[in-house]
């Protein structure tokens, strides 16, 4: 079973409560682009509260069918790293700060199969927070 280990940061200078959070993993075929709105995974309540300059760990693992998708893909790409293709993780938090005001976040990394790292896509409609 294949998991993504992901943090969630406050840089902010005071607490951020976490009220829900969503990730996916995303394999797209060659055809398919990105969406502008971004296919989200169901929401899920985390109701936790993170100190200034402090993080949240989190795991996201795929549904069955995806994992063993990924299996291969990353089999694959440990030998080969062009034969990747396109792996992405996409993920919202929706958090609210100390004044309670309610604010989102978004992200999009791309997996590089060389480095084996996820990396930013710098892309605004899926990179933001407002």
């Amino acid at each position: 079973m294949h998991g993504i280990q992901y943090y969630a940061y406050n840089v902010g200078d005071t607490p951020a409560k976490i009220r829900k959070a969503s990730e996916k993993v995303w394999l797209p075929t060659k055809e398919e682009k990105l969406r502008v709105a971004p296919s989200y995974g169901t929401s899920k309540v985390v109701d936790k509260t993170i100190k200034s300059g402090y993080w949240l760990q989190a795991v996201h693992v795929p549904p069955l069918d995806i994992n063993n998708e990924l299996a291969l893909i990353l089999s694959a790409a440990a030998i080969r790293p062009e034969t990747g293709g396109n792996l992405f993780f996409l993920g919202f938090i929706q958090y609210e700060d100390e004044a309670g005001t309610t604010r989102n976040i978004s992200f999009l990394r791309q997996y590089d199969f060389t480095t084996k790292r996820f990396n930013p896509t710098n892309d605004p409609d899926y990179e933001y927070q407002d």
